[in-house]
């Protein structure tokens, strides 16, 4: 792969900022929105969120790449194709409610540490199902990773439940099992058209699922004006240029490379977390964030492994990234 260009490699800048602050910036949404007015409180709830996020995604979508593009890509794709879309479209709804839900019951920094277990179920199901040979060096990175989410684990256990940690894990390891399905999917579908339907359909059945089983006063403050303001920026910024910018950079990048560089997602969430709420990390949580980290680096892919390098905590809270 040749050396990237200059404006490459500030695409990739802009996708790791992205995604780094994600967290911070939904966490924040979710305490203060309603102490400031922003919008009504309680309105930034997950269903609202996934809701509203994942259509004004698909609007901003619209308006940017416009519908030709979008049905061009849709015309390529067949057979298997709609079924790997239709199965990323179903962990877009699945994943993003399980960590919107534990990032209301936990800290924004144990969410953005403890997201980075991810990549233990993917080497897993690399190792037996694909058959795919691991280092040494990769193995003590996953058992580092693992004493860095011990250390959290064992750390809050003392202070409160962890139900909100349970969540992350669970939502990461389906992510795990995932992880070729949403490969194919992005081979298979054009970025225009995947960003599009994904967003559309899996705020449809979201929309559908909580109308069938909570009623339609489910949703009686999803349409409170303000929030589709907020929404519609936080599509736009988030979801919309996340995406994008991080498709552009896994074809742009090598996924040794895209690894590397997303080593600092984890500082770069931790400080925006530090900035934006006023989380300042405790000794035991820098002791798990180098210990994590330390582990990524030791278990990033060789050049010929999967793209999907990048914590799904991100992309899940980015409507289903």
């Amino acid at each position: 792969m040749p050396t990237p260009t200059m404006s490459v490699r500030a695409n990739l800048i802009a996708a790791l900022v992205i995604l780094g602050l994600t967290t911070p910036i939904v966490r924040w949404l979710i305490i203060h929105g309603g102490e400031t007015g922003l919008i009504a409180p309680g309105v930034i709830s997950y269903c609202n969120v996934l809701f509203v996020g994942n259509l004004a995604a698909a609007l901003v979508s619209l308006l940017v790449f416009g519908p030709r593009a979008i049905l061009a890509d849709l015309r390529g794709v067949r057979g298997v194709g709609w079924l790997h879309l239709a199965g990323h479209i179903a962990l877009a709804v699945i994943v993003p409610a399980l960590l919107f839900t534990a990032l209301e019951m936990t800290t924004a920094i144990n969410f953005i540490l403890l997201a980075r277990f991810e990549i233990v179920p993917v080497s897993i199901i690399s190792f037996v199902i694909l058959r795919r040979q691991r280092t040494p060096a990769s193995w003590c990175g996953l058992v580092l990773i693992l004493i860095g989410a011990a250390l959290i684990c064992t750390f809050d256990a003392i202070q409160r439940d962890l139900r909100g940690e349970v969540l992350i894990v669970i939502a990461v390891t389906i992510q795990g099992f995932s992880i070729l399905l949403a490969d194919s999917n992005v081979s298979s579908v054009g970025v225009c058209g995947m960003l599009f339907v994904r967003n559309a359909v899996s705020s449809l059945v979201f929309f559908v699922t909580a109308m069938i089983l909570f009623g339609p006063e489910h949703f009686a403050e999803a349409f409170t004006g303000r929030l589709w303001i907020v929404m519609v920026i936080y599509a736009a910024i988030i979801v919309v240029s996340g995406q994008l910018t991080m498709h552009r950079a896994k074809r742009t990048h090598d996924a040794r490379a895209l690894s590397t560089w997303s080593l600092t997602v984890p500082a770069i969430a931790v400080i925006g977390a530090w900035a934006i709420l006023q989380e300042q990390p405790s000794l035991t949580q820098i002791i798990a964030l180098v210990c994590i980290v330390s582990g990524l680096a030791l278990g990033r892919p060789q050049r010929h492994e999967s793209h999907r390098t990048v914590p799904i905590a991100e992309r899940g809270l980015a409507a289903g990234n």
